[in-house]
Order: structure tokens, then C-alpha cells, then sequence
């Protein structure tokens, strides 16, 4: 073997050396290889990554690369969490099908909140429960309402023998309030006077459902019957120890006819005059007030049962100054839109029902005022 045949062998073995004690005592930083082999979850490719400090060693799952990095997961199941148990989100490799799971803490209670209206007999209160758990609580109590009476019923008819009794009675829950005793019956002769008969019936006030009457005391009587009615055919009674009442629970819009009898130890009195009385329509609001027009401007308002029509009134000036005040009526609709108004001016609006009766118009109460500046 001739001398630079040796000399080339000898330097191919240092160089092999070389490189193997220099790969041994490397410190790899692996990266991707740019040949385009690439490392899967389901299989590796040893020449896919190879050291950045060119030591010559090629990266292999043995060397610590997680292929389960390179997993493409996609969502198969989700629970959501709630207040009983946590929840839990499953995923799925769509390569090598492996699945792993992320766990959610307990999550809070979902409220929903009722409220339950107060009797004569009960509080009022809300029942706040949680619709995932049985979790349920009551707060914000208010206090029981007053019992409303039914003007009295006759439990016990009176004879002439014996007396009596007129029982009170809650409407709503029909619990008895008192009971007051009729007098007996008396046999009217020649000989005995009749009970005096009632004067001086008026009408005090009226509202949306009442109506309050007075009149002048009986002498001799020791208690009133009310009657009323909406035509004069049938009527209802309640009866009063007092020379006045507020008859209650009447419908709005309505027309009403009234008669009083004194009741005493002689018996049931004379009934006095009839007189008439209404009740007021309910209360309207503005639902919608919108000038889209130049010197224009159209309302809408909320609709109410049983009545005639309807009045809007506006003004330059707030109404408690009662300055330039307009009216308008409307008596079809519930819509109504104003032309010839000042642009850039600001207006002041309310509406308000009224029911005809014959000759007489009963107006309801005013809805809340409006503003609006004009276009």
C-alpha cells in the first residue's frame, strides 16, 4: 500500500471521529427538516428533524419530539357545566383517532324569579328557584291587602215574630267580616206610621269605578238600602248604617241608576227619587310620538274599551301654565297627525277618552304629558 493510499485512510478514520465525538457531546436544537419529510402522530420519519448546530443527528420520537403535538383535533361531544356537576369537552384526532378530555369546574346557579301576588289573607313575595337544581328561596315580602267587603248579604230573613241578621263578607276571600241584626217586621196599619222616606240623594264624586251618593238623614231609620242598576230592571243592593256610600266595583265608561230606602222599626221606608250617575273612562297613555315631517307631527296612544272617541290637547307652553292650549277630537282610531306646527319649536301633548251619554260627554283622566320638538 503505497503512502498516500495510508494517508487517505487515515484521514476518512479522523474524520469519521470527529464527527461521531462532536454528535456525542452536542447539545441538540432540533428543528424541522426543509426536505419535505414530515413527523405524523401515527408515524415518524427519522430524517424529519435534525439539529441546528449540524452535529449531523437527525430527530426521532426516541429523542423526546411528542408526536401527539402534531394531533389535528376536532370537537366530538361538549357538556356544558351547571351548578350540579362540571363540564367536560371530548376531542377527537381525525388522523390517528386518539381522544383526550378538558374538564370544566362546577358552574352557577341559573335563577329565574316568580312573583306571587299578595291576598287579604297571605303576603305577596317572589320565589326565586333555580331551574337546573332544586335550589329555591322567597324574598321582597310585602304586606297583606285589606279585605273588601260586599256591602252585606241577609243571612237571616226578619219576620214579624223575630229579627234578622245582615252578614259581611270579604269578596275576595270570603271570609266574614261582621254581622249586624236586622230589625223584625212590623205590621203596617192605620194605626202605625211607615218608615220615613230618604231625601236630598246626589251624587258626591265619581271615578273610573266608583261612585259615591249622600243623603239627608231618616230619623227613624236605622239602616239604608242602596239599590242600583244599568237599566232600571234589575237591580243590586248593599246596604249602609251611614247617610252616604261609595258604591265600588262598577265598570268605567258606564251609566248608572241609583234609589235609597230607609229601613227602620217600622219596616222598609219608601224608596227615594232615582238619580243618575257615570263613571269615568279608563286612562289612556301615548304609546308612539314621532315628527318624521317638517312642521308636522303624528301620535299614536293606547286604546280603551267602551268609549266614545278621544281628546289630545297640546301647547307651546307646559299645561300648568293652562297657555295655549289646543284641542283635538278624534273619534275613530286611535292615531292622530298635526300639520301647520312651528319647526324647531318644542310641543307639549296629552290625551285623554271620553264616553257620550245622550247629552252629557264624561271625560277620563289625562295620560302623562309628552314633549317633542318639531321638525
Amino acid at each position: 500500500m503505497s503512502k498516500t493510499v495510508k494517508l487517505l485512510f487515515f484521514a476518512a478514520f479522523m474524520l469519521i471521529f470527529s464527527v461521531f465525538e462532536a454528535n456525542a457531546g452536542c447539545v441538540h436544537d432540533f428543528e424541522k427538516a426543509d426536505s419535505g419529510w414530515n413527523i405524523f402522530c401515527v408515524s415518524e420519519s427519522s430524517h424529519a428533524y435534525y439539529c441546528l448546530k449540524k452535529c449531523g443527528k437527525y430527530g426521532t420520537p426516541s429523542d423526546g419530539i411528542n408526536t401527539e403535538e402534531k394531533c389535528v383535533y376536532c370537537t366530538v361531544s361538549v357538556k356544558e357545566p351547571d351548578c350540579i356537576s362540571g363540564g367536560k369537552t371530548i376531542y377527537m384526532c381525525t388522523v390517528c383517532k386518539r381522544s383526550k378530555e378538558v374538564i370544566t369546574p362546577v358552574g352557577e346557579h341559573r335563577y329565574k324569579r316568580i312573583r306571587k301576588l299578595p291576598t287579604c289573607t297571605e303576603k305577596g313575595y317572589d320565589i326565586v328557584y333555580c331551574t337546573q337544581c332544586d335550589k329555591s328561596y322567597k324574598e321582597n315580602f310585602t304586606e297583606t291587602l285589606k279585605h273588601f267587603s260586599d256591602g252585606g248579604v241577609i243571612e237571616i230573613q226578619p219576620t214579624f215574630s223575630r229579627g234578622g241578621i245582615l252578614k259581611f263578607s270579604c269578596r275576595v276571600c270570603g271570609c266574614v267580616l261582621e254581622r249586624k241584626s236586622i230589625p223584625e217586621l212590623i205590621k203596617v196599619s192605620k194605626k202605625n206610621k211607615t218608615t220615613e222616606k230618604v231625601s236630598g240623594l246626589k251624587v258626591k264624586s265619581y271615578g273610573t269605578t266608583f261612585v259615591k251618593l249622600g243623603w239627608d238623614k231618616s230619623s227613624d231609620a236605622v239602616s239604608y238600602k242602596v239599590f242600583y242598576s244599568t237599566d232600571k230592571n234589575k237591580w243590586k243592593t248593599i246596604i249602609s248604617d251611614k247617610n252616604y256610600i261609595s258604591v265600588k266595583n262598577l265598570d268605567a265608561s258606564g251609566k248608572y241608576y241609583f234609589k235609597i230606602a230607609a229601613v227602620g222599626k217600622n219596616g222598609q221606608g219608601e224608596a227615594s227619587k232615582t238619580v243618575t250617575a257615570y263613571t269615568k273612562p279608563q286612562k289612556t297613555k301615548i304609546e308612539n310620538i314621532v315628527s318624521s315631517k317638517k312642521s308636522r307631527v303624528t301620535l299614536r296612544w293606547k286604546k280603551i274599551k267602551n268609549v266614545s272617541g278621544y281628546e289630545v290637547s297640546y301647547s307651546e307652553y307646559r299645561f300648568d301654565k293652562n297657555k295655549g292650549i289646543k284641542s283635538v277630537a278624534v273619534t275613530e282610531g286611535r292615531k292622530l297627525s298635526l300639520s301647520k306646527l312651528k319647526s324647531g319649536k318644542k310641543y307639549y301633548f296629552r290625551v285623554r277618552a271620553y264616553k257620550k251619554f245622550s247629552n252629557v260627554k264624561i271625560y277620563g283622566a289625562f295620560s302623562n304629558v309628552k314633549a317633542l320638538k318639531i321638525r
